[in-house]
């Protein structure tokens, strides 16, 4: 994360989108962990279109981890 940070930082961005991999398919476990200490400068959210249960998982992504991009 250090290197990403560095890289916007010289390259004038402020903000990033991160996903998850795809091979963890619709796992979001690693950014949503990395989130809380890089909160101020990414964020993150990918929900799996094929549910029902999107909108709940949106909800709990943001008031359990700050989520505040889609």
């Amino acid at each position: 994360m250090e290197l990403l940070r560095q890289q916007m930082d010289d390259s004038g961005v402020d903000r990033a989108l991160t996903i998850s991999p795809w091979p963890y398919r619709w796992n979001m476990g690693y950014v949503l962990d990395i989130l809380s200490e890089n909160r101020l400068w990414l964020s993150v959210a990918v929900l799996t279109p094929l549910t029902a249960e999107g909108p709940t998982q949106l909800e709990r992504y943001v008031k359990d981890h700050g989520v505040c991009g889609l």
